[in-house]
């Protein structure tokens, strides 16, 4: 009777000694993996912090744009103010100054996007500005005495499209949400607009082939990351079902929003994919945020 009780004591100690391993073993693990996904959000949110360089030149790029409306209405500072912006420009290219901003336009295929020559350092396979075609779509010039006029229309274009580009911001502010997104988890999202940019470039139309690489994405006015198209359909859904109890005047403000809906899914290129980049850095960099506050609480 007591080899039995004796042995089923072994059998409790025995399940108590594994069961206390296999809870240490758990245990060890479970702070293996907080103690990874702590480095893992440090890491994002110094990565988010870097970011903020890209939002600075966003910034001024936006203040630049202030700035230029208001020469607009002051023709007697315009051109003075207008060639010493243009001296600037022809050295000036922000976003290409940083580490973080030329990586980002190297991976959209940008970099040198400005440049009026081929710099040395720029891949001749990426090197978008050498494939700048005349007006007319000709790659070579005549050599009967009008290739010095084709050089020179070739040369407008380029500061044309130029122009165009800083006055957008556009560069600056995809560079912002790519910047983001790899900070944030969203990757996929960012490749997936890498592809849809380079499907636009190949596009076969005959007006676009006679623009510039890229011309549409860099001078579009707006980005759909924070949604402006969403916000004008709900606008114009708004509208439409007060024009069913209202007069006539609300029915021509709702087919105005309708309107303004269309051409700005037309003006913004991939504007759904934007969107979910938008969204995804939103969503997780709020996620990121509340998991270092809990740790900071928890830590008190």
């Amino acid at each position: 009777m007591s080899n039995e009780s004796s042995s089923s004591n072994d059998k409790k100690e025995q399940n108590a000694t594994s069961s206390s391993s296999t809870s240490s073993w758990f245990g060890s693990l479970l702070s293996l993996k907080q103690q990874w996904e702590e480095f893992d959000d440090g890491q994002r949110i110094n990565r988010l912090k870097a970011c903020q360089i890209l939002d600075e030149i966003l910034n001024n790029c936006q203040q630049k744009q202030i700035a230029q409306q208001q020469q607009q209405q002051n023709p007697s500072q315009q051109q003075q103010q207008s060639s010493q912006q243009q001296q600037n420009d022809d050295v000036d290219d922000p976003i290409e100054s940083v580490s973080i901003g030329l990586r980002n336009m190297k991976y959209f295929g940008w970099r040198g996007i400005l440049s009026s020559k081929k710099s040395a350092d720029t891949d001749t396979d990426t090197d978008e500005i050498t494939k700048i075609q005349d007006e007319n779509g000709n790659s070579n010039a005549s050599t009967n005495g009008n290739e010095i006029t084709n050089n020179d229309e070739h040369e407008k274009n380029q500061l044309l499209f130029h122009s165009k580009i800083r006055q957008s911001c556009s560069r600056e502010q995809h560079a912002v949400w790519a910047c983001r997104s790899v900070s944030t988890g969203c990757g996929k999202d960012l490749s997936q607009l890498k592809r849809c940019f380079e499907d636009i470039d190949t596009d076969t139309d005959t007006e676009i082939e006679k623009l510039p690489p890229h011309y549409r994405i860099l001078t579009a006015p707006y980005t759909n990351y924070e949604g402006i198209v969403e916000k004008t359909e709900e606008e114009a859904q708004a509208q439409s079902l007060a024009t069913m109890t209202t007069t006539t005047t609300s029915v021509d403000n709702s087919k105005s929003l309708s309107s303004s809906l269309a051409s700005l899914k037309q003006r913004i290129p991939c504007y759904d994919i934007q969107r979910q980049l938008g969204s995804c850095v939103t969503i997780n960099g709020k996620q990121l945020l509340e998991r270092k506050q809990k740790r900071e609480e928890n830590n008190k």
